[in-house]
Formats: C-alpha cells, structure tokens, sequence
C-alpha cells in the first residue's frame, strides 16, 4: 500500500500472506469438489475461525488504504466489475453455488460508498470512532445468523420478516434460500472496512512508522500489490492443476 510519500510494505505483505491462506482454502474446497476427498480439518471450527479472521484482516486492510487512494470511487466501480464477472462466471460453471455477494462485491461497495461515509467520520475523533465501528461490527456478526449480540454471544432474535427480501441479502437480511459460496455481506463486515478507514486516516494525519516501510518479504509483497489480479486467477489455475493431475492419475493407474 502506498501513502502519499512512501510504500506501507508490511501492509502489502500481511495482505499476501492472507490471500496465500485463501488460496489454500479453495484449494481444499476444491480437492473434496472435483475429487469426493473429504478432509475433515476444512469443516473443523479452527478453520472456521481461521477462515473469518484472515478475511476480516484483508478487509481491515482494503478499509485503511481508503486513506492513501487517489479515488475510491474508481477503484470501487472497478472492483464491482470484476465481482460481477466473478458472479457470472460461478453461474455458469457451478450453478448450484454461485457467488452473490462474495468478498469482492463487498468491497466494491465499500468503496464506492467510502466517500460519503468519510464526509461524516473524519469529523469525528478517530480512535474513538475506529473502537465504536469496530463494537458494532461485534454486535451485528450475527446479523446473517438473524440474532445480534457481541460476536459469537447471541443477545436477541432479529424478525424473520426482515429476511424475505433477496435483494437485501447484500446487507445481511439473505432469505433462507439465498445462496451463495463466498458470502460477505455489509452487516457485520461493512463495520470492519469502515474501522480500517479510521486507522488509514490517522496514518495519513500522523504519518507512517518507518517500520511498517521496511521490504521484508519481497514476494508476499508483490502478491499483496496485486490483489486483485491473485483473487481472480487463483481459481482457474487451481482448478486446472487438479483437473491436470486428475487426467494424469487417471491414465497412470490405467495403463
């Protein structure tokens, strides 16, 4: 991620590391699709957690270069193409689990909107408003579970009349059958986007610590400057590699 003077690298290379660790999610994903080889560690609460917590890092991430962007805006627009080409692409491949509103979509909205919500918040004070986005972003975790309490401590029942809308699955309200494989709706992860804003403008006030500048890990930097291009490949060439060793096993075994 880059400030208006220098390079935040280690912010690049925690992005790098975290879409490394997706790359190997799907890839598990797609070893018990294509194949039938369940691995029970890829259903297991840990990976559940891991899951959640390493995208919510990546989100986090994507709210504090909001600061540094030259237009959101743009960068928004663009991001929904690519999401909507995602969608698409998942409709007509794998019907039964299409991608509706998956992280791209989440932050192509995200960003677009960024402009308006940052009119209100950078009047506010900045520690303050990180720590109170981030409180609502613990109450509504369960929004798409249709409770609301403080992460995974449910305190109330949502209406179940407040989920009958598909359209509203984008905010968190899916009907029950709303499907989609990579599901990021605005409640609770908007929240978490919005609190990374606030620590991208307190950067952008105060200035970058010189550590976070340093090169450390030049390829995982490289594959957090290129986000985009990783998220929207990774698939297709994961999905040729196993469909190569699936042939290549095939014809092994047979002759």
């Amino acid at each position: 991620m880059k400030s208006s003077t220098v390079r935040i690298h280690s912010l690049d290379e925690l992005r790098g590391i975290c879409l490394a660790l997706m790359v190997l999610y799907h890839a598990m994903y797609d070893i018990y699709a294509l194949y039938n080889v369940y691995i029970p560690f890829f259903y297991s609460a840990p990976m559940r957690f891991l899951q959640s917590f390493f995208a919510g890092v990546f989100i986090m991430i994507a709210g504090i270069t909001c600061s540094f962007s030259r237009s959101n805006f743009k960068r928004g627009i663009k991001t929904l193409v690519c999401a909507l080409a995602v969608s698409l692409s998942t409709m007509l491949v794998t019907p039964a689990e299409p991608i509706l509103f998956g992280i791209l979509h989440l932050l192509g909205v995200c960003m677009v909107l960024y402009p308006l919500a940052a009119v209100v918040l950078n009047q506010l004070p900045q520690t303050l408003s990180a720590l109170a986005l981030f409180l609502l972003f613990a109450a509504t975790w369960l929004v798409p579970s249709r409770k609301v309490g403080f992460f995974a401590f449910p305190l109330l029942d949502l209406s179940p009349q407040l989920y009958t809308n598909f359209w509203f699955a984008a905010v968190g309200f899916a009907p029950a059958d709303f499907v989609s494989a990579d599901y990021f709706p605005l409640l609770p992860w908007g929240f978490l986007f919005l609190a990374g804003s606030r620590i991208g403008h307190l950067l952008a006030i105060k200035g970058v610590p010189a550590a976070l500048t340093v090169l450390r890990f030049p390829f995982w930097a490289a594959c957090g400057r290129n986000s985009l291009a990783v998220y929207l490949l990774h698939q297709p060439v994961l999905i040729f590699i196993f469909t190569l060793v699936g042939i290549l096993r095939k014809s092994l075994f047979s002759s």
